[in-house]
């Protein structure tokens, strides 16, 4: 966490340009498709300027779809440009490597980096992660 950026080194990294980079700390609730069930989950964040970074706990549901979105992400804190980053997930009990895009309020999640879809069956989600990324 960044505690007191008021220097002007804190602008020219965080982009505010006014003497002191905005913090903020938050939370939000997230949901998840692409299951039986709508599963719910609570982030936790902090922005700097315009450097965001989220924390997602651990989530998982039982699979009917061949996609997954994470949906709910606060339009106040959404990535510009959009970015694609790895992430540890699971699909049908197995582990994979898994590929969040996130763009907007509503994020894909991919079974690799090929951006290849779920199983349809098990249960599918992913472990704790954390992005760090540049917002509006």
């Amino acid at each position: 966490y960044f505690y007191n950026c008021n220097a002007p080194l804190a602008d020219s990294v965080f982009g505010e340009g006014k003497g002191s980079a905005k913090y903020t700390e938050g939370s939000f609730t997230f949901g998840a498709t692409g299951g039986t069930t709508a599963p719910t989950g609570t982030a936790s964040y902090v922005q700097v300027g315009r450097q965001v970074t989220i924390n997602f706990p651990s989530l998982s549901f039982t699979s009917n779809a061949t996609t997954f979105t994470i949906t709910g992400i606060p339009a106040a804190i959404t990535p510009s440009p959009g970015a694609a980053y790895m992430i540890p997930t699971f699909d049908n009990g197995a582990s994979v490597n898994g590929m969040i895009v996130i763009s907007g309020v509503t994020w894909a999640l991919y079974t690799n980096s090929g951006g290849v879809g779920w199983t349809a069956v098990g249960n599918k989600g992913f472990q704790p992660f954390v992005v760090t990324y540049a917002s509006i």
